[in-house]
Parts: C-alpha cells; sequence; structure tokens
C-alpha cells in the first residue's frame, strides 16, 4: 500500500475565467461530447501536455456528476415520453472518467468517488489504497454548473439551497500523482485525512489539532467538490500560506482534511 504521494503536475480549467475555452476544444469532440466531457477533457489534455508520464489509473471526484445531462435526459422522458440513450450514458456519474480512460488509454483503475464536498479528499484517500502497479493516478475533480441549477436554488428546502447558493466556480482539476517512495524528485507531498464525524466538540476539537491551526466548523465552511481543488492549487503555486485544506459535508455531517508540504 502507498504511503505517501508526490504531486508531479496539475492544469485546471475555470470557463468562468477562460470563456472562450470552449473555441480550443477539438473538434470531434465539440461534437459528439456533452459539456462536462469537454471540460474533463481539456483539463486532462493541459496536464498531459506538459510531457509528464501517462497515467496508469484514474479517480474522478465529482459532487454532482453531469447534471446538465440529467436535465437533457429528464426533459426528453416529459416532453417526448423517451429519453435519450446518450444522455442516460452520460448522466452517470463515472461518465467523466470512463470517456478521460478512452480519450487517453487509461487502462488500469477507473473509479469514481461523490462524496460530496469531500470527494477530492476521498479520491485522494483512495489513491493510496491502489497498489504501486496504478501509478501514476490522474485524479480529476469536475463539477458544472447551468442556468437551470441556479433558477433552481430559491424553491430547494433550506439545508441544500444553503449550500448549493455558497461560492464555488464550476472547473475541471486535474492532478497527476505518484508514490513518494518511487519519485526522488522535489515535488509537493500530499497527504489526506478520509472523512470523519464532526457532530460533537470533540470532534471539532480533534479537527483544530489535526490541523495545527483554530479552525471552528460552521456550515458556511461547506463548498462544492471542486473549492478544495482550487484551494490546492493556490497552495502549491504559492498564490496563499495554508498548508491545510479542510472540507466539510453538511449532509454527512463529515469533516475531511487535505495537507501539503513542499
Amino acid at each position: 500500500m502507498i504511503k505517501s504521494l508526490s504531486l508531479s503536475a496539475y492544469a485546471a480549467l475555470r470557463p468562468l475565467q477562460e470563456p472562450d475555452w470552449h473555441t480550443k476544444v477539438p473538434a470531434a469532440i465539440k461534437r459528439r461530447d456533452p459539456r462536462i466531457w469537454q471540460m474533463a477533457h481539456m483539463a486532462v489534455l493541459r496536464l498531459l501536455e506538459k510531457g509528464f508520464s501517462a497515467p496508469a489509473s484514474i479517480i474522478t471526484a465529482t459532487a454532482f456528476g453531469a447534471l446538465d445531462e440529467t436535465r437533457s435526459f429528464l426533459e426528453g422522458v416529459y416532453t417526448r415520453d423517451f429519453g435519450s440513450p446518450r444522455n442516460f450514458i452520460a448522466s452517470v456519474h463515472n461518465s467523466m472518467g470512463g470517456k478521460v480512460a478512452l480519450d487517453f488509454g487509461i487502462r488500469g483503475e477507473n473509479l469514481t468517488v461523490c462524496d460530496g464536498p469531500n470527494s477530492l479528499a476521498s479520491a485522494l484517500s483512495l489513491s493510496c489504497a491502489l497498489p504501486a502497479s496504478a501509478f501514476p493516478v490522474l485524479v480529476l475533480a469536475i463539477d458544472e454548473s447551468f442556468e437551470l441549477l441556479k433558477n433552481l436554488i430559491p424553491h430547494m428546502p433550506a439545508p441544500c439551497g444553503t449550500w448549493l447558493n455558497s461560492h464555488w466556480e464550476e472547473s475541471a482539476v486535474a492532478f497527476l500523482l505518484t508514490s513518494s517512495e518511487t519519485n526522488p524528485t522535489k515535488t509537493p507531498q500530499i497527504s489526506a485525512c478520509a472523512p470523519f464525524p464532526v457532530a460533537s466538540l470533540h470532534c471539532e476539537a480533534k479537527l483544530a489539532s489535526m490541523c495545527k491551526m483554530h479552525w471552528k466548523l460552521q456550515p458556511s465552511s461547506s463548498s462544492i467538490s471542486v473549492n478544495p481543488s482550487l484551494d490546492l492549487i493556490d497552495a502549491i503555486s504559492g498564490v496563499s500560506n495554508q498548508t491545510h485544506i479542510c472540507s466539510y459535508s453538511p449532509a454527512g455531517n463529515a469533516a475531511a482534511i487535505i495537507s501539503v508540504c513542499a
């Protein structure tokens, strides 16, 4: 079992900051693939264009999956009495990882983690459980937003509406991870604490101690799964001094910690 991870490379696609990103998508992919598959493809393509070894396996971290494809499938069911099989196939949560594996020839383990805001931490923890033959591992964190979702938020129950209305930015972020034992180069070291309950003051104190910082858990600390990924990039690139990234799932009253050491 791998005990520690090295981050060899990363790349991100942030549609809000790159309004013309779709113009760079290969024509064949743009013609046949749903938007979230295109986001995933571009993030991984940017990572692999840096010249690193191709990944042997892939883990996808997502809170929502392909939301717009789910909408399209249901729209077909209720307007034409028939949902498109293509929309259905694309709507399942592991469709992004499957398509990336096909596009880039990733033949090893292909897993998808759907753990709300803690999805990235859970994916990193799962990476450590993979055999050495599964490395390098591609971890893809991805979630999308679209206009209908924004229109629905005011009509959702308070906990769900509050969570969805919190600040988050749709994006696709790709990380290439290697085993620290087999990577002698100086790269950031990453470890993750799998989600654990934080329903009591005792657990909150445990979280603060593990983070080596004062951090009182509040519902506002929740975020969509892609936010910790963007925070991780900021920590690695030195934009912030953050060395511990905390995520919290209000649905499960669980928190997780990602630690980064340069």
